[in-house]
């Protein structure tokens, strides 16, 4: 058994960037707690946690693709949060001025609902491109 806790943080991306689950799920599991606290900080923009916590792994992927290990002056840490902020603010944006998608259609609501009902379909549609997505980058565990 590998012991992938004992890795350090730039052996772990060299693995993680070779497509290793293992690799990737300890970044995770070491990331978890600032995943959760970029997540919390934009927690009021209606969209749910659990898309939140996707988008944030989908940064912190990109992160481990795209960092320097040579680079000096710059930690993963940083790099990592500024990824993870960089992907939720982008995902915020494509929200933003969308009704929250509750599922439930009021009975007073105005006639004209179309553009409403339009959006909201819109944005599940989005949502399940996002969710395929992770799916797709992260292991089952993730």
């Amino acid at each position: 058994m590998y012991l992938y806790e004992d890795l350090e943080i730039n052996e772990l991306i060299r693995l993680s960037r070779d497509r290793n689950e293992e690799a990737f799920a300890e970044l995770i599991r070491r990331y978890t707690p600032l995943m959760r606290s970029r997540v919390a900080e934009h927690l009021s923009y209606g969209v749910g946690y659990d898309e939140l916590f996707a988008e944030a792994c989908v940064g912190l992927h990109s992160a481990a693709v795209r960092f320097d290990t040579e680079q000096e002056g710059v930690t993963f840490g940083l790099f990592a949060r500024i990824c993870i902020d960089n992907r939720i603010v982008d995902l915020l944006r494509k929200f933003k001025g969308q009704p929250k998608v509750s599922g439930e259609v009021s009975d007073e609501a105005e006639v004209d609902e179309r553009s409403d009902v339009e959006e909201q379909i819109l944005h599940r549609e989005l949502l399940a491109e996002l969710l395929s997505g992770a799916r797709r980058l992260l292991s089952e565990y993730e």
